[in-house]
């Protein structure tokens, strides 16, 4: 039965999350995660929509609630995102068609424990401000990035600095002389 629901989606294009996406996700190296989750607007077989998928593994069910819908948890369920082996991958994926940059959405996600919990989209590209916390479609494809200034004024790498910082260097780690094994011979004597 799974085989069928996994041929039926692929064929039709509906599922974003391949085998190969899914072997890179849970090894820890699917490095453009952000183009796989969240709320992706796409064509899909020539339909105008939004793609929406998410990680929640241990979810009975996950549904779309959005403005579309009036914000109404059991109308558009996600469907299991499933290997070509027929294993559940955790991903849940949904198209909608007529969606766009701009609309309000959240995950109903049902636990184990029967409880529906709505959840703003941890990969979000955008969200409301507080108090509000709805997520918002949006469309990266056509953001113009600023940070030029911030990458011809020297960077963390142009002035040597790795990810961690200075303070992470063993050097200057736990003030001087700290982890010298001559530093305490050399106080006493």
């Amino acid at each position: 039965m799974t085989e069928v629901f996994y041929n039926y989606f692929k064929k039709r294009g509906i599922m974003n999350f391949t085998d190969y996406d899914s072997y890179l996700f849970h090894e820890g190296t699917l490095y453009e995660l952000y183009k796989k989750l969240g709320a992706e607007p796409c064509v899909e077989n020539g339909h105008e929509g939004v793609r929406f998928a998410v990680w929640a593994p241990n979810a009975e069910s996950v549904s779309l609630a959005a403005q579309r819908n009036g914000f109404t948890a059991d109308r558009d369920f996600m469907s299991r995102n499933f290997d070509s082996q027929g294993k559940f991958t955790g991903i849940w994926e949904l198209f909608i068609e007529g969606m766009k940059k701009g609309d309000l959405y959240k995950y109903v996600v049902k636990g184990a424990d029967g409880i529906s919990r709505w959840k703003a989209d941890p990969m979000a590209r955008y969200s409301e401000l507080r108090p509000s916390n709805a997520s918002v479609v949006w469309d990266l494809d056509n953001f113009s990035w600023t940070d030029e200034g911030w990458e011809g004024a020297g960077g963390a790498s142009e002035r040597g600095e790795d990810a961690g910082g200075a303070g992470e260097r063993g050097e200057d780690a736990g003030g001087a002389g700290a982890g010298r094994e001559d530093a305490g011979s050399a106080a006493a004597g």
